[in-house]
């Protein structure tokens, strides 16, 4: 019995554990293009430099987007996404690339937390990869590559991407599976 109270206490702590990591979808932002800018900046303290866009799939040449229809990308330089209150454990989104990308994350000093170079994806802008770059330290920015387009772009405790119905209906079925595991046990005297 002590065991499914344990489960049971992991399956209420568990939205608390995702609340943990912020995901933006870059939907509702009007037309497009539009600057995204200080966008999440009330909901999540996260702004993003002058020069990234948010861009919609009806109006431009890209499909099969994660969260449709909007993404973001920078047509000029690379881009910065801040949140000087810091996040931690990694960064996760999907991309298309027609060359490598380099991503770094930085912490409030300056110093890189995680640098990588994402591979091409091909088919882009209408194939896209997910990517989940794990670091130590408290992150206040991340650099993204120019002309490598980008969706749902999640900061903090990354294991399931956030809105996974499937995970979430499997840890209910699991609970359930053991809640009749012990109503149906026999008692010992």
């Amino acid at each position: 019995m002590k065991q499914l109270l344990l489960w049971y206490l992991l399956f209420l702590t568990l939205p608390h554990a995702e609340g943990m990591a912020v995901s933006l979808n870059f939907e509702g932002m009007g037309n497009t293009p539009v600057p995204v800018a200080d966008f999440y900046e009330s909901t999540y303290g996260i702004t993003f430099s002058s020069n990234v866009g948010a861009y919609n799939h009806t109006d431009y040449e890209f499909s099969n987007e994660a969260s449709a229809p909007t993404i973001v990308f920078s047509l000029t330089s690379p881009f910065q996404m801040y949140k000087p209150s810091g996040f931690t454990d990694a960064l996760s989104f999907f991309y298309s690339a027609k060359n490598h990308s380099p991503i770094v994350i930085y912490n409030a000093e300056g110093a890189v937390l995680a640098a990588t170079t994402l591979p091409p994806t091909p088919n882009t802008p209408n194939a896209w990869e997910h990517i989940i770059i794990p670091f130590e330290g408290i992150a206040t920015r991340v650099e993204f590559a120019y002309i490598t387009l980008y969706d749902n772009i999640q900061i903090g405790a990354v294991g399931v991407p956030l809105g996974s119905e499937t995970a979430y209906l499997l840890l209910v079925l699991l609970l359930f599976a053991l809640s009749l595991k012990y109503m149906y046990q026999p008692r010992h005297a």
